[in-house]
């Protein structure tokens, strides 16, 4: 099962860096995290689509730790992109 939702959370990741690459334009007026949107401001999509990239790098990690809470990391970041999945659905259909 964690083998699937990881499978999940990165397949949705994929499309969220797409949707970054490809409305990169206009990704500072929609991106609400600060420091994505720092990135995209000092190093465009690609500095927004590394800096996600390491932090779902750093998650996948946590979640292989033994330690006390890494049980939550799987759960918390599936129900994480579930949502970011349905933003995506919704945005694609708003965006041209």
């Amino acid at each position: 099962m964690k083998t699937c939702l990881w499978s999940f959370i990165f397949c949705v990741a994929i499309v969220d860096m797409g949707f970054t690459w490809t409305y990169q334009d206009t990704a500072l007026d929609w991106e609400s995290n600060p420091v994505a949107a720092m990135a995209l401001r000092c190093a465009g999509a690609t500095g927004a689509i590394v800096y996600r990239g390491l932090w779902l790098g750093l998650a996948a990690a946590a979640a292989r730790t033994k330690t006390r809470f890494s049980w939550l990391v799987t759960p918390v970041w599936s129900l994480g992109h579930a949502y970011l999945l349905a933003v995506l659905i919704q945005s694609c259909e708003t965006f041209p």
